[in-house]
């Protein structure tokens, strides 16, 4: 009986043992390291928000090197588009139900607000 016991235990300990290592998985022999993130949209939306507080919807979002932005002014007060990023030409009007649209080309982040809704900021990573 003590022989019997033993190989079972043995046999378990055995079948543990290769299932722990199965979970733990190993080397795929993939790249190391996190994936690269996906690419960014080559076009943007941005509305405007007509609760209190006005903002940019989104406040920040990223897009494509020569991608193309498109404002839309969905709320019922007039805003501008009026840039925060040195070296970048956008001062635009945006009333109501007006839209406006650009094209970025060179790499870095810029930032524009409306200058007629003081805080009303918001910022586009060009990568």
């Amino acid at each position: 009986m003590r022989v019997a016991y033993e190989l079972f235990r043995r046999v378990t300990l055995s079948m543990l043992v290769i299932a722990l290592m199965a979970a733990c998985g190993g080397d795929d022999g993939g790249n190391p390291g996190d994936p690269s993130p996906p690419a960014p949209p080559t076009s943007i939306d941005i509305t405007t928000g007509a609760s209190p507080p006005p903002r940019f919807i989104p406040a920040s979002t990223t897009l494509a090197s020569g991608g193309t932005v498109r404002w839309t002014n969905g709320s019922p007060a007039d805003h501008d588009l009026v840039a925060t990023t040195p070296n970048w030409q956008l001062n635009e009007p945006l009333p109501i139900g007006g839209n406006f649209q650009t094209t970025i080309s060179q790499a870095g982040t810029y930032g524009y607000e409306c200058t007629i809704h003081p805080g009303m900021v918001a910022s586009i990573e060009v990568r």
